[in-house]
């Protein structure tokens, strides 16, 4: 009885979970594969290996912040960061940044990006109608630090 129950312990520790919205990579001995895992049961080694969750869906990250304006003004904004990751990604995501890829790769891009951007606007354009010239400077300005970020470690 007792090795039967153990047998189906050691079984059902060797199934992960990947939920809905979320992919999975496993990381055997440390190595990271390639291979992403979609939403359903996988099977892993418990002992070699572990599976690491990514999150897929959009995400919204609420950003305070303080901008310089061209006039050398600071100008408190509040903006927010609308961003999925691409599943193919993931495993090039996690090996180039880490897991804390918003506190790593996000957040400071988006800051570099506004604060370089903002600098070259008058403070009244910050509230006036060039704001989504400003926001759209910012969105190519980031992607292209990006970019640059993940082709260059």
């Amino acid at each position: 009885m007792i090795l039967a129950m153990g047998m189906i312990l050691l079984l059902t520790s060797g199934c992960a979970i990947v939920r809905p919205g979320q992919v999975g990579v496993k990381q055997p001995f440390g190595r990271l594969s390639e291979e992403v895992k979609l939403q359903g049961p996988t099977a892993i080694n418990p002992f070699t290996t572990r599976l690491i969750r990514v999150q897929v869906q959009t995400k919204n990250i609420s950003i305070d912040e303080s901008l310089p304006s061209r006039e050398g003004l600071t100008i408190r904004s509040e903006s927010s960061i609308l961003y999925s990751i691409k599943a193919s990604m993931v495993p090039q995501l996690i090996a180039e940044t880490g897991r804390f890829y918003e506190e790593d790769l996000i957040l400071p891009v988006y800051r570099s990006a506004a604060s370089d951007l903002c600098s070259q606007y008058d403070a009244k354009d910050m509230h006036s109608a060039r704001r989504g010239e400003i926001e759209n400077a910012i969105e190519a300005e980031a992607m292209r630090d990006r970019n640059e970020m993940l082709n260059h470690p």
